[in-house]
């Protein structure tokens, strides 16, 4: 039986996971990314977490097809899973501050992280550098019609705790958190940096002078 069969955005987060031999993917729903690692042999063992408990039977019954041994628990984040337990945990297609709120509230700090979120990846950034993470990867994909951004990121961090917005907060805005290091040689970038610069133009046309804004207009034209 083939494995199953993952969106764009899924694929290149897997494509990061490497030999993961412990995973844990945040916010699993149907449990498709889980499933595909552990039939092909990427991950030796899997936790699939989501708040939803119809949403994890989801993906309990397609580890059962598939006949591969998938721990599912329910909880918000990673509160469910204890220091010691995964290698590499996974969270996509969520938004950037709900998955800095994640990692911010989480009881541990994973050694090695696979994200993609869909919108406001700037604050990811953000929380990555200060909570001590190494971004290794970082770059931007369109899955059907809709941008995202693929990071990895590793290291000793610590989870920032109910602070973590006032942490993010006093951190410099005139500073890179918007164009990921790795769209050098991205061949989608081109077409992200076109259609994310008339958005921006846009936006600033209509009276916008916020820095944030601005800031990332400057890094998109010089990248």
């Amino acid at each position: 039986m083939k494995p199953p069969k993952l969106s764009k955005r899924l694929q290149a987060a897997v494509a990061l996971l490497g030999d993961a031999a412990r995973l844990a993917d945040i916010g699993c729903d149907h449990g498709k990314l889980c499933v595909h690692a552990l039939t092909t042999g990427i991950a030796h063992s899997a936790i699939a977490v989501d708040v939803s408990a119809p949403s994890l039977g989801k993906a309990e019954r397609l580890a059962q097809e598939y006949a591969v041994d998938l721990d599912a628990r329910v909880g918000d984040g990673l509160t469910p899973i204890a220091d010691g337990e995964i290698d590499v945990a996974v969270i996509a297609g969520m938004g950037g501050m709900e998955i800095a709120r994640i990692l911010a509230h989480a009881p541990f700090a994973p050694r090695r992280l696979v994200l993609v979120p869909h919108k406001n990846a700037d604050v990811v950034s953000r929380y990555l550098y200060k909570a001590g993470y190494r971004v290794t990867t970082d770059y931007v994909l369109k899955d059907e019609g809709h941008w995202y951004r693929v990071m990895e990121a590793e290291g000793d961090a610590k989870p920032l705790g109910a602070g973590w917005k006032d942490e993010l907060r006093d951190l410099p805005v005139d500073r890179n958190w918007y164009v990921g290091a790795s769209n050098t040689t991205n061949p989608e970038y081109a077409a992200y940096k076109a259609e994310r610069l008339d958005k921006l133009r846009s936006i600033v046309a209509l009276g916008n002078r916020d820095p944030k804004v601005t800031a990332e207009i400057r890094y998109l034209e010089e990248i």
